[in-house]
Parts: structure tokens; sequence; C-alpha cells
């Protein structure tokens, strides 16, 4: 579960003592990611089928990448 990834790496990261500076960076990572990944979907929806082409997608292959909720991968 990447939740639980997230606090070990925290909690690593600070020799093993979880501080609220580690939960906090470990959040702001997240919504990062998300950030994102929401905007790379974003993007992907406006190009056509020859740049879906160039970056190696099908019409439908980008359907399914933008069916998934901005947390999924």
């Amino acid at each position: 579960m990447r939740t639980l990834s997230m606090h070990h790496d925290a909690v690593r990261a600070h020799g093993g003592t979880l501080t609220l500076k580690a939960i906090a960076g470990a959040v702001i990572a997240r919504l990062a990611d998300w950030q994102e990944r929401a905007t790379e979907r974003r993007i992907l929806a406006h190009l056509d089928d020859r740049m879906l082409a160039d970056v190696g997608l099908t019409r439908a292959e980008l359907r399914r990448e933008l069916d998934k909720g901005f947390w999924e991968r």
C-alpha cells in the first residue's frame, strides 16, 4: 500500500523518528505527485491521434488513463 510506504519513507528519512516535519514533507510530496499526474492527463486529453501515436498510445489506452482518478497510477 502506497500510504504505508510513504509513512515508512518518512520515518527512515529521519533516523526512525517520525516527526511533524517528516509527515508534512511526505504529504507535500504526495500532493505534488497527484498534481503532476492530473496535469499530465489533462495534457494527454488534448492530443490528436498522430500525437498519441508519437508517444506510443492508442485512443483506447488514453481513455483508460483518463478514466483513472488523480490518485491512481
